[in-house]
């Protein structure tokens, strides 16, 4: 065999292919699946009664499964004949909305990309929401009985997760996913995927199917309502997403607050801060109240002068437990070294908001192997928290730990032997997310695209 050319065949808008055992094409064309000889001739068997065709298999004993990736959202068992005759189907009608809608089960697909048959009948079914690596992709085997045999899933690449703020560190949402997670298990044992927030049957047009799910994310609990937030790796601002009413954990696309920079940000009442403007101040933008159509309302941005030390920003943390703000940029003698990173200073700033701004203290940034200031930081407790690019000193992604009152620098964590003392470059602009628990530990989320994860560093002060 030279793989060379034997024949082709004038088919177009083909979107799936399978071959049976007489060597004849079944094809999905224009939403359906029809029948075609070697030499193109269109053969009896039309099934042309599947809402949504995204993929086709068919095993020894032309037994087809066919992905129905609309409403439905099952696989279909269809037995080859000049009448083909539906004789099963794979998951619980409605997918994803079954039951309550989002919670993840066994048998609840979503974005069916793909199925197949091995000779004990057990199922392989393959989902994905995009034609991009950043959303979720589960493949899950289950026994005729449709009882879950084993999943393998990624749910991150160039994504950083967050906490939910009021669940003491044991649910964090993703972009399109919800987990509950238990800091006392040994590491990679303690989370659980819980449900798939994106539903992209009843909403087609969520930013989140094509490709705007490589993101950082932020949850907000205001007035009873949860709000997510998710900014992209270059920065421009955020998409929100409403929640269903509950017990749903389905969320859509409801606003955006966009504008060039990365220097943006959520503080814990929901707030947008923004430190690069068209005019160079730094806008606050504070949350208002829902619609009657459940859209968060936002007011008209307050402008803050940028203090003189700074003659760029790039971030624009606000902390409104203590009425500071912590700012991130260059200043005359540090100047811009790359784009999008926290700046080579980091300054605190009180009285913020209900009075003349009081400068606190400065603090230089750490560098990475590359010579370059940290991606990303966040605060939590009585600490800051900053997460660099490259490899510094040897060590992978090394997180540095600050003193909130002072400034002064604590220490280092870097990646253990948990996960191979490795990590990945750092991308997001907020690729580390901290909070302290209730029982005193903070626990330091970071960003791993590498290896399509994300760390989570388990912390208790001396």
């Amino acid at each position: 065999q030279d793989m060379s050319v034997r024949n082709t065949l004038p088919l177009s808008d083909i979107t799936g292919l399978a071959i049976d055992s007489k060597n004849s094409l079944w094809v999905i064309q224009k939403g359906q699946i029809l029948h075609y000889g070697l030499d193109g001739q269109i053969l009896p068997g039309r099934i042309g009664n599947v809402a949504k065709a995204t993929a086709i298999s068919i095993d020894k004993n032309d037994v087809m499964l066919i992905c129905d990736n609309g409403p439905d959202q099952q696989v279909l068992s269809y037995t080859l004949s000049s009448k083909p005759q539906l004789n099963q189907r794979y998951g619980v009608q409605g997918g994803l909305r079954a039951g309550t809608p989002g919670k993840m089960a066994a048998n609840k697909f979503f974005a069916l990309r793909g199925a197949g048959l091995d000779a004990a009948g057990n199922l392989y079914v393959g989902m994905c929401f995009g034609p991009n690596p950043n959303s979720p992709v589960l493949i899950r085997s289950l026994n005729p009985q449709q009882q879950l045999r084993w999943e393998l899933s990624k749910y991150a690449w160039v994504t950083a997760f967050c906490f939910d703020p009021l669940s003491d560190g044991t649910v964090v949402y993703g972009p399109e996913s919800i987990f509950s997670y238990e800091p006392d298990q040994e590491p990679g044992k303690g989370w659980q995927a819980e449900a798939i927030t994106l539903d992209a049957v009843r909403y087609p047009d969520d930013p989140r199917i094509m490709g705007k799910d490589a993101c950082s994310t932020e949850l907000r609990h205001l007035q009873g309502k949860r709000l997510l937030y998710t900014m992209g790796q270059t920065g421009g601002g955020y998409d929100l997403y409403a929640f269903e009413p509950a017990p749903s954990q389905i969320a859509h696309h409801v606003a955006s607050l966009k504008g060039d920079g990365f220097a943006w940000n959520v503080d814990a009442e929901g707030d947008i801060w923004r430190g690069q403007t068209p005019d160079q101040n730094i806008w606050h933008y504070a949350f208002a109240a829902w619609s009657d159509a459940g859209i968060p309302r936002f007011k008209s941005p307050v402008k803050y002068p940028v203090p003189e030390l700074f003659t760029r920003v790039t971030r624009a943390h606000y902390d409104s437990s203590s009425d500071s703000l912590y700012i991130g940029g260059y200043t005359a003698n540090k100047g811009k070294k790359s784009w999008g990173l926290i700046g080579a200073v980091v300054a605190r700033y009180d009285h913020w908001k209900c009075g003349k701004a009081q400068f606190r203290w400065a603090a230089n940034m750490p560098e990475d192997g590359h010579g370059l200031p940290p991606k990303a930081f966040d605060i939590a407790g009585d600490y800051l928290f900053t997460i660099a690019v490259f490899p510094t000193a040897g060590k992978d992604a090394v997180v540095t730990i600050f003193r909130l009152d002072n400034g002064a620098k604590v220490g280092n964590i870097s990646p253990g032997a948990a996960v191979g003392n490795q990590s990945g470059w750092v991308d997001m602009i907020h690729a580390v997310h901290a909070l302290r628990r209730k029982n005193g530990q903070y626990l330091i989320m970071v960003e791993e695209d590498a290896r399509g994860k994300n760390i989570v560093y388990q912390w208790t002060p001396a």
